[in-house]
């Protein structure tokens, strides 16, 4: 019920005012009532603000933890066969840490460009490792906002779970962006074995729902994801 139909019902149920007392009294009984609706309001906002903070917040920590576990891997796989190259990796692993730590624990959104050095940075790590993996950047647009680690996990996706799966670990991502008349679009694609739905393996597939829910409480943004067996996925 809205303030104005809260009104309009008192005022029909009560007699005219005969004086200028009575009707300062209805003025003080319609501010009372104005007030409390305005409290009232301002209160289910901020508990909805908190709410969405705090979701947000413990999607943040199940992303952070995630890409450490996975470049260290990806360091630990070299370690012994080429410490200078080892000692490389861990120089971009350093940058990539500390450039995403910080930006985890402050604004929800973050540049393009730096959300793309990032990925550069976690994939000079990966191409160690899958050494017939090739990357290509097609950047159209650059001058966007989004939430950090949205894209790297998307690649990180293409990487172990399509071209990792083919024979060799051989094949392309491609990271794209463009400008639409009012949005930006960002697509990763890759030549891997297709993506064909979360897999019922009894594990917490987080990563795709965390991109989707950050995206959608930080900037409006959607997630959609195609694929094909054995030609890729989109």
């Amino acid at each position: 019920m809205s303030m104005a139909t809260i009104l309009f019902d008192i005022l029909n149920h009560s007699p005219i005012p005969e004086s200028f007392s009575d009707l300062c009294a209805a003025l003080s009984l319609y501010l009372m009532f104005f007030n409390m609706y305005n409290e009232r309001g301002r209160n289910l906002l901020i508990k909805k603000n908190e709410l969405t903070e705090s979701r947000l917040n413990n999607m943040i920590l199940q992303a952070n933890p995630h890409f450490i576990y996975n470049a260290l891997a990806s360091i630990e796989y070299i370690c012994d066969k080429d410490p200078a190259m080892t000692k490389r990796m861990l120089n971009d692993f350093t940058k990539y840490l500390r450039s995403n730590s910080a930006n985890l624990t402050q604004k929800p959104l973050i540049p393009f460009t730096q959300e793309l050095e990032n990925l550069k940075a976690y994939l000079r790590i990966e191409q160690v490792r899958f050494q017939n993996l090739k990357v290509e950047y097609d950047i159209a647009a650059q001058d966007f906002m989004l939430p950090c680690l949205s894209v790297q996990p998307l690649v990180e996706n293409a990487i172990k779970h399509g071209i990792g799966k083919r024979r060799g670990n051989a094949g392309t991502v491609t990271v794209r962006t463009e400008e639409l008349p009012d949005s930006f679009r960002i697509t990763v694609t890759d030549d891997g074995v297709g993506y064909t739905g979360i897999p019922d393996d009894g594990k917490p597939h987080l990563g795709i729902t965390n991109i989707r829910e950050r995206l959608k409480i930080c900037c409006g943004g959607t997630l959609t994801i195609e694929g094909t067996p054995w030609q890729g996925t989109t």
